[in-house]
């Protein structure tokens, strides 16, 4: 599954000439707690990867960072 999605994307950025290859990287991820926090936790997870890391924070968490990504919303800005 996760290949068919890698090509579609391919194929979909081809389209609006967007230059670039999608990649899978299977790595250890925190696992959300409920239903209504994988945005969080998505967001969560590409601030790490962003800055080189493994996401290595608890799945119990994500208060804190819903909190924390509101405030970097309002101010403009991204901590660290």
């Amino acid at each position: 599954m996760v290949h068919t999605i890698s090509v579609l994307m391919n194929d979909t950025f081809k389209q609006f000439d967007i230059i670039g290859d999608w990649n899978y990287i299977d790595m250890k991820c925190p696992i959300q707690k409920n239903c209504h926090d994988c945005g969080v936790c998505m967001c969560t997870n590409i601030e790490y990867l962003t800055r080189g890391e493994e996401p290595n924070y608890r799945g119990n968490e994500t208060g804190y960072f819903r909190k924390k990504i509101a405030v970097e919303l309002f101010q403009g800005k991204l901590f660290n």
